[in-house]
């Protein structure tokens, strides 16, 4: 909040004055905590949440990476050339529908 010249918190229902570099860090345990509108403009939210199959992902690619580096680097450039082809598909679906549609 800021209060004139100064930049003020409010914590319950007392207000603290802050510097302007102030940063604050909440965590939570909720699995999908809900926010208001107001608070989410004001935030970045971060979702820390690791999935099984993630976590084996970036596990294998350090294995890989230490036992066989030039493996590593074709699994991105893999990786990099599938995506890739995923928009220019869906780019050719849009286009194709458009076509159709005119």
């Amino acid at each position: 909040i800021k209060s004139g010249s100064t930049l003020k918190v409010r914590v319950g229902d007392k207000e603290i004055d802050v510097m302007s570099g102030f940063k604050v860090y909440i965590t939570t345990k909720l699995a999908n905590p809900v926010y208001t509108p107001e608070i989410s403009a004001r935030t970045s939210i971060i979702d820390f949440t690791v999935t099984m199959k993630g976590l084996e992902e970036q596990l294998l690619g350090r294995v890989i990476l230490t036992e066989k580096s030039e493996l590593e680097s074709e699994r991105i450039k893999l990786i990099e050339d599938v995506t890739g082809n995923k928009a220019k598909m869906k780019q050719l679906e849009d286009n194709l529908l458009y076509k159709l549609t005119s």
